[in-house]
């Protein structure tokens, strides 16, 4: 503790005339500065000390920082570095939810990750888990509603989970500074790598309840300096304003689509849109091809490089995407469609 530091708190406290709630108020002020004051001299290193670094990890940076997700053309971009703050937005049932769950379970194969969801519970994760894993449709996985051939799926993937180093919490606390002590203690205890939020306008901040804007800028502010501090991949799920569904054309959103956007532009590293023509009614593109199941990844901002456009493929049936390239090299037949055809008499 620095010796202006003693002396102004001193100062502050044997001043007997002051009403408590400016003194309380003083002190507060007075410790925001002092941490503000360490993190900036925490944060100053010497240009020859910088430079040394860099020789050092020359080669070996986006290997080291680079984290991958097992879609091919992402990885190819080594689009998710460690110490970055990824948004990922969409209007609501866009697919945004689904894509960060494959992601996480992806990503969760090699490095541990920590997914925190104000949206749905543990119970409903990993019941969507499952159906990614099984392709078995969703709503049968919900209700229960599964014959001895889909049970005998289920529990065929049981080594896939243990396997996977994924911590999953439905905290009721939105707090963000709760949050953020959540995970400090999962990144010390568990070595968490990546973190998930879903989704960004859940949180909150106390100290900015009742100025959303301001809120919404803390919260970003805190999240982008978790990944920072700690070199973890922070990626955010974040809701799109209803500005999208009152404009013409084919309704590709934009960063100004992104609700509260001014901070969430700003500070983010990446920001994606999930964006599906058939969720708008756009059965077909302009070449007259069906975009049935198609999805496109939008990266509307690249602080590290060049914007690129990624195309998936979906079904609702279960809870799993791929890109076009895996789609069609997965293509088979269904089991209940395979017995049908061996009972066909050719003649």
């Amino acid at each position: 503790m620095s010796k202006t530091f003693s002396y102004r708190l001193h100062q502050l406290l044997d001043n007997d005339d002051q009403d408590e709630k400016l003194l309380y108020d003083r002190i507060k002020d007075l410790l925001g500065q002092y941490e503000q004051d360490d993190e900036l001299h925490d944060g100053t290193a010497s240009i020859g000390e910088l430079y040394r670094n860099f020789i050092e990890r020359t080669g070996e940076f986006d290997q080291s920082q680079a984290i991958t997700c097992d879609f091919e053309e992402l990885d190819e971009q080594r689009v998710f570095q460690k110490g970055e703050f990824v948004v990922i937005g969409g209007r609501p049932a866009m697919g945004k939810s689904q894509l960060m769950i494959n992601i996480a379970m992806n990503m969760s194969v090699r490095v541990p990750v920590l997914y925190i969801s104000f949206d749905q519970s543990k119970l409903s994760l990993t019941r969507r888990m499952i159906s990614s894993l099984t392709e078995l449709d969703f709503s049968r996985i919900r209700q229960g509603h599964l014959n001895e051939l889909q049970l005998k799926l289920v529990r065929g993937v049981d080594k896939e989970f243990v396997d996977r180093k994924l911590f999953i919490n439905d905290t009721s606390n939105s707090s963000v500074r709760s949050v953020r002590d959540m995970c400090r203690l999962h990144i010390e205890k568990d070595g968490v790598q990546v973190i998930f939020v879903d989704y960004l306008q859940l949180l909150s901040a106390q100290r900015y309840r009742n100025h959303r804007e301001m809120e919404v800028a803390y919260i970003c502010r805190t999240l982008k300096q978790l990944a920072r501090e700690n070199n973890v991949l922070v990626i955010a799920a974040s809701q799109l304003s209803r500005s999208v569904e009152t404009r013409g054309g084919d309704k590709r959103p934009v960063l100004s689509d992104l609700r509260e956007s001014g901070a969430i532009e700003q500070d983010a590293d990446k920001v994606f849109f999930v964006y599906r023509p058939e969720y708008y009614g756009f059965t077909i593109d302009e070449m007259g091809n069906s975009n049935r199941g198609m999805c496109e990844l939008i990266m509307a901002k690249n602080r590290s490089g060049h914007p690129y456009n990624f195309r998936f493929k979906w079904n609702d049936n279960f809870t799993r995407m791929m890109t076009l390239a895996d789609h069609l090299d997965q293509f088979r037949i269904d089991h209940d469609r395979l017995e049908d055809l061996n009972n066909l008499n050719p003649f």
